[in-house]
């Protein structure tokens, strides 16, 4: 592996060998690209050919994976590829697919194009017409991002500029030679986070119908737009014996500014028409210390399917496909409770109860505009 620091000051590649480090350092004034190659003092450095340190020498062609990330100085960007070994054998890391990588020139990415990697450029400037779902990284180059291009990643220009169009989008941090940093979000942005999220999530209830509710799950997300995200949820209701849970799966289909999702979700959850009135954080502390349940509940279990499209980040329009069965529980009058002495009210307990019925089969059509 080959790492390259660079800052305003200088250039420093680092090369790992077996057991071994050796580490080429070289002024960022002193280098300079010259008839297509970059040389410093007149020992040239980089060509078409691929890298060259004292004796070391890897072919451009060679190059399987670049990662690039921010030193912890500003100013500071690190690059590191791995290559074959003199063997011939790569390495276990190879470069992502759909990764775009050159070396000198300039390199357009069309305005009908979607990239799904990193689009790395070594002594060559870049344009953007189309869409980067991650990182644009330019080495001794500039890089230009038109109007209606996005780039879901980080924009960087090492030893370059950065120029943007007025309606061009970027998710990430935008960084140039002049050692400042922006960030510059696109008010559709899609995703909570430029990199990969896995989050895991918990919760207790507690209520007069479910008794104690014990909830665990995970949501994953990725900042590639073409792998789903989906969320799992389950958990288990003592008091009424029942298993609860919410699987949803979401796909992005259109990219760009306005991106189009479609999407879906099984679930049987404990529902309330009460969840403006009160918190099931603040019913659970009333229902454990005083016997006090405000809300009503009704078990719903079925099916949606949606379509979304959304326009900005307070905007947006659904419509999708329900089909829900609602079922009616009755309430447990004497779960425990710390301070209380009383029995729970029923569920519904203002409803006569002849009218509690289940209802089956609920399918509709939902439009929903934000």
């Amino acid at each position: 592996m080959v790492e390259l620091m660079v800052n305003p000051e200088k250039w420093v590649f680092t090369v790992f060998g077996d057991n071994r480090e050796d580490i080429f350092s070289y002024a960022s004034s002193l280098v300079k690209q010259i008839d297509g190659k970059i040389s410093c003092d007149g020992e040239v450095i980089l060509s078409d050919e691929g890298l060259r340190l004292g004796d070391i020498f890897i072919a451009s062609d060679e190059i399987k994976r670049i990662d690039v990330r921010s030193g912890d100085d500003a100013g500071v960007t690190i690059l590191s590829f791995l290559a074959a070994d003199e063997a011939g054998q790569t390495t276990k890391f190879r470069r992502k697919k759909g990764d775009r990588v050159t070396f000198f020139g300039r390199t357009t990415v069309e305005e009908d194009e979607f990239i799904r990697g990193t689009v790395v450029a070594f002594f060559g400037d870049i344009d953007v017409y189309g869409e980067v779902n991650e990182d644009v990284v330019s080495v001794l180059g500039d890089v230009f991002v038109a109007e209606g291009a996005v780039v879901r990643g980080d924009v960087i220009a090492v030893n370059g500029k950065v120029r943007l169009a007025d309606k061009s989008s970027v998710y990430g941090v935008i960084k140039s030679s002049d050692g400042k940093s922006a960030t510059r979000r696109h008010r559709a942005r899609k995703w909570k986070s430029h990199y990969n999220t896995v989050s895991t999530t918990g919760s207790i209830y507690y209520n007069r119908v479910d008794g104690l509710m014990l909830w665990a799950g995970a949501e994953y997300e990725h900042a590639d737009s073409v792998i789903p995200s989906f969320e799992a949820l389950a958990g288990y209701a003592f008091a009424s014996e029942r298993w609860r849970y919410k699987l949803g799966l979401t796909q992005t289909i259109v990219r760009g500014p306005v991106p189009v999702q479609v999407g879906g979700q099984l679930f049987r959850e404990l529902r309330s028409d009460d969840d403006k009135l009160i918190t099931e954080s603040e019913n659970s502390i009333f229902a454990l210390l005083v016997n006090e349940d405000w809300k009503d509940y009704y078990e719903s279990e079925g099916a949606y399917g949606f379509a979304r499209v959304k326009f900005l980040n307070w905007n947006r329009f659904e419509v999708g496909y329900l089909a829900e069965e609602q079922r009616w529980f009755d309430a447990h009058a004497h779960l425990w409770s710390l301070f209380g002495d009383k029995e729970f009210r029923g569920n519904f307990s203002s409803v006569p109860y002849d009218t509690l019925v289940d209802r089956k089969n609920f399918t509709f059509i939902r439009s929903d505009g934000k």
